[in-house]
Formats: C-alpha cells, structure tokens, sequence
C-alpha cells in the first residue's frame, strides 16, 4: 500500500513538474529556440573592383521552421535587407536587418553581423531590436549559418539557414 501511494505521489510530482517546465519554443515570455529555414534573394546593387565585387547590397526573402514545431520563429516569413563588403575575394562581411512576420501579423526584427564565403555561406550573430504585437519588448540574441545552393538565375541566390538563440518578452 505505501508503496502504491510513493507511485501515486511520484507520479503526480512528475505531472506537475511536467505541465510547469514550457517545451523549447513554447514559452510566449521566453527562452532557447533553434529552427532552420529557405531563403531566396535578389543582388540590388554591386561596386566592382575589376572583376570582383567588393560591395553588395542584397534583398532576401525565407520562411522558418521552429525546431519545437511552435513559438518564436515557427511558421515565420522573413524579409532582409544586407550590406555586403568583399575584403578580400572571396571573403565577406556583412551586417542587415531581417524582419519576421508570423501567422498573426506580429513582427520581430534583429540585427545580424555576418562572415562567410561569397557564394558558400556564413555565420552570423543576431540582437533583437524590435518587436510587435506579441513580441514588443522583446530582448535576446542568437546565431545562425547560411549554406547556399546554385542560383537559380543570374543576380539570385538562394539556401538554407540553421538558427538559434534565446529571447525575453515583458
């Protein structure tokens, strides 16, 4: 009988503990994400040096996937506006704006600083600077990499992203 009543007991203790500790991506207040997504984009502008670019300036459009299957960043599209430099070819750095927009119309934005490869990808760090709807206030930081694939015409690129971070709403 006791040891009937320690099950019982555990069990509830474990439901309890369960129901109050949110899923990754779950918590509207917070907390640790990771996803991936698509991105395709537009080259707007380019300042040649010879027949190397050494600045672009670039459009970009995705959506993402949250790896939770819900919360931040879950069913999102994204739209970013990137300022390229190419310091020595084919090296790069980078810094933009991307703004995300989810099913209900609420937006979040960061700024990301990024280094990589002109036409293989980068490794980025992001800062949350914006938000609205549910995510006003929201603070927080993260990281991300970009694999890009062949362009599918001149002046394009397209890929993937693999992202995670951390966020806090009031």
């Amino acid at each position: 009988m006791l040891k009937n009543i320690s099950m019982v007991l555990c069990l509830c203790f474990t439901l309890i503990i369960g129901l109050t500790i949110p899923s990754q991506g779950l918590n509207a207040a917070g907390g640790d994400f990771s996803g991936t997504g698509g991105f395709s984009g537009t080259v707007l502008k380019t300042h040649m040096v010879g027949e190397a670019p050494k600045f672009i300036l670039a459009e970009f459009y995705g959506a993402t996937k949250n790896d939770a299957g819900s919360g931040i960043f879950d069913n999102m599209s994204f739209n970013c506006a990137f300022s390229i430099e190419v310091p020595k070819m084919p090296s790069t750095e980078g810094s933009g704006y991307c703004t995300f927009t989810d099913m209900d119309g609420d937006t979040v934005t960061f700024r990301a600083i990024a280094k990589g490869t002109l036409g293989v990808g980068s490794d980025a760090t992001y800062k949350f600077v914006n938000g609205t709807g549910k995510y006003d206030g929201i603070t927080g930081r993260g990281t991300y990499q970009t694999t890009n694939v062949k362009a599918a015409a001149p002046g394009t690129f397209q890929g993937f992203v693999a992202f995670q971070g951390n966020y806090k709403t009031p």
